[in-house]
């Protein structure tokens, strides 16, 4: 059985790495305790979080949504910063975020994106209690245009949030010309290498 060469194997591996084009922030990595503003990197991809908050374990409260570490408002450490408004810089520009909120009470949860300090858009949320939960629950999704930051914001609630799955705008993924250009280019190298390895 003829096996594939080394250089097609790293041309497949490499190919399909470039592909990823977003990063989840899950603050698993980041010790509960931990105050607002804090960083955190995921797949190249960096968030700096700021507000009167803090990192907490999900399993000190009733989340249905939520597991592992939350960004919280008002708890765990609270950081300098409003208990209603939780901010999001991003390393790079975004073209969506999806993300799952906790509400202590009932509010509006109002999403707004920003690039370069201008508004792009905005969506909101009062998210609803699932049964057996004490919390008022949702997710916000937000896709419409390129932005660099985001802005959560309620009227008198605390916010938690999880799972910010952020999307790169323009992420590079090959397109089918090149991916057919490297094709033939690694054949030709295999084609070469298996015809000077016979003499």
């Amino acid at each position: 059985m003829k096996t594939l060469h080394p250089v097609l194997c790293a041309a497949m591996f490499l190919g399909l790495s470039s592909i990823s084009s977003g990063a989840v922030f899950n603050f698993d990595t980041i010790a509960s305790g931990t105050a607002m503003p804090f960083t955190s990197t995921v797949g190249g991809l960096t968030a700096s979080v700021s507000g009167g908050g803090g990192v907490c374990k999900t399993t000190l409260l009733d989340f249905a949504l939520q597991s592992g570490n939350s960004a919280i408002t008002g708890y765990c450490s609270a950081g300098a910063g409003s208990t209603t408004e939780i901010d999001i810089g991003f390393s790079q520009l975004l073209s969506g975020v999806f993300l799952d909120f906790a509400l202590v009470v009932t509010d509006t949860l109002t999403l707004t994106a920003y690039s370069g300090g201008s508004s792009v858009g905005e969506v909101s949320s009062s998210g609803s209690i699932i049964p057996g939960h004490g919390f008022f629950e949702g997710t916000l999704a937000f896709s419409a245009g390129n932005f660099d930051s985001i802005k959560l914001t309620t009227t008198t609630s605390q916010i938690s949030i999880d799972n910010v799955d952020a999307t790169i705008a323009n992420a590079a993924v090959p397109e089918p010309v090149s991916i057919l250009l490297l094709g033939t280019g690694l054949f030709g190298l295999f084609v070469r290498s298996r015809s000077t390895a016979r003499r």
